[in-house]
């Protein structure tokens, strides 16, 4: 009999990292480890790093570190998993002895750990097979909605992007595999499916399928009522798609569309489709099939060649298009990147004064279409209760990255549940409103 244990998680990072735990957890828990949120119940703790932008590799060694430093005083040994791991591998069990266990993304491991573990000897699975071990997948956030990750990996070659490196090329999960995780999804009461990955549009065409199969089968599970499609890549973004989403019962006219700038002499430093016309005429085409549609997009302000003349072609394509949320960040000049060799690198002082700049232009946006929306109603997805209201979303607001909906609680409303929401005043990006009986 297999000893009962207990690991408690710590998820850092993006949504596709968040997905990469749960089925870490699933995986562990077929050999009778479960999961504890108690550091005194702990037998281990499972640390899912990022390693994405230097950011999240200090954030990531950071927690480690304290980690480290509060074992002394619980019984818990300490699992290192994630990019970070992909990243510097051995690296890392130089640096941090006191680490039992060391998790590469991908690749597959056994019962064998808790050999180890039990020993104190320090496991890696680094010369193991890659596999797609992602059978059972064990959730330790309660919500109405969650991530379906349809494909690991990025093919692409932007210069700034370790992805690649860390991650490997675009490998789409199969869609069989999806559509029972879906299923499964829908019969743990998940109303909104949210699928990721490095690029969604990119689905299929490494395995001669499409994404538009994959949407079809999704939309026929009766239980999913939204499905919300991030990080949909601006090259492969086509009218196919707008026309389906403008078709779709259930997939949200919400778009996600990473443009990262709008200087042509920017966007090819950053080895991507200079044609930023095309966002022009993108965003003309999603607005005049779908006219009350949301669009969002992220933007890297400070990459190495824009200069003011470039930084100020930014500013005047957000003035023109206003999005309705858009994310900034700042350049983070990575090793083994085309970008961190690059001349014209753009002083740290400059890259931080653009990046106020630009989020105020943006703030001003976004804060005049959510006044607009103010005495409209809409349809939104309770996801909490705090105190004495009620916090959900709209289609017009992802989870975390945008804003919510509040409004006074009844008795009649549960979480999960769909209701309707006269919208009565916003603070700020928030909205608040009034239940429609």
């Amino acid at each position: 009999m297999i000893k009962t244990r207990y690991i408690l998680p710590v998820s850092l990072g993006c949504p596709k990292n968040e997905v990469d735990l749960q089925y870490l957890l699933g995986k562990f828990e077929t050999y009778n480890c479960f999961l504890t949120f108690d550091l005194n119940v702990a037998d281990y703790v499972l640390i899912n790093t990022c390693s994405f932008i230097r950011k999240a590799k200090q954030e990531a060694i950071s927690t480690i570190l304290d980690l480290i430093e509060n074992k002394k005083n619980f019984k818990y040994k300490i699992i290192v998993g994630g990019c970070l791991v992909s990243l510097y591998k051995e690296s890392l069990i130089e640096l941090f002895p006191e680490v039992n266990a060391f998790l590469e993304p991908g690749k597959s491991f056994g019962k064998e750990i808790f050999e180890y573990l039990d020993k104190n000897e320090i496991y890696n699975n680094f010369e193991n097979e890659f596999c797609n071990d992602n059978e059972n997948r064990r959730f330790f956030i309660e919500r109405p909605y969650e991530y379906l990750k349809i494909a690991d990996g990025c093919s692409r070659k932007c210069s700034y992007c370790l992805i690649p490196k860390i991650r490997g090329p675009y490998y789409s999960y199969d869609r069989k595999f999806l559509l029972e995780q879906a299923k499964d999804l829908a019969l743990k009461g998940k109303r909104e499916i949210i699928l990721v990955a490095q690029d969604v549009t990119y689905y299929g065409l490494d395995r001669k399928d499409s994404l538009f199969k994959l949407l079809e089968g999704l939309e026929a599970i009766e239980e999913i009522k939204w499905i919300r499609l991030m990080y949909l890549y601006p090259d492969l973004l086509n009218k196919d798609i707008i026309k389906f989403v403008s078709e779709s019962r259930k997939v949200l006219p919400y778009f996600d569309i990473p443009m990262q700038h709008a200087s042509e002499k920017v966007l090819r430093y950053m080895r991507r489709n200079p044609d930023s016309e095309k966002f022009l005429r993108l965003i003309d085409s999603i607005r005049e099939n779908i006219p009350d549609s949301v669009i969002r997009s992220t933007f890297i302000v400070g990459h190495p060649g824009e200069d003011e003349k470039e930084f100020d072609k930014l500013v005047n394509f957000l003035e023109k298009i206003k999005l309705n949320w858009a994310g900034f960040f700042s350049y983070s000049r990575e090793e083994d990147t085309l970008s961190y060799s690059m001349d014209n690198q753009v002083k740290y002082v400059e890259k931080k004064n653009r990046l106020k700049i630009i989020q105020s232009i943006q703030q001003n946006i976004t804060l005049k279409w959510r006044q607009s929306l103010v005495g409209k109603s809409f349809e939104v997805l309770v996801e909490n209760d705090l105190n004495k209201y009620n916090v959900g979303r709209s289609f017009m607001e992802a989870p975390d990255i945008d804003s919510f909906i509040r409004f006074r609680g009844s008795e009649k409303v549960e979480i999960g549940d769909f209701v309707r929401i006269l919208i009565t005043k916003n603070k700020g990006f928030k909205l608040e409103g009034e239940l429609i009986e």
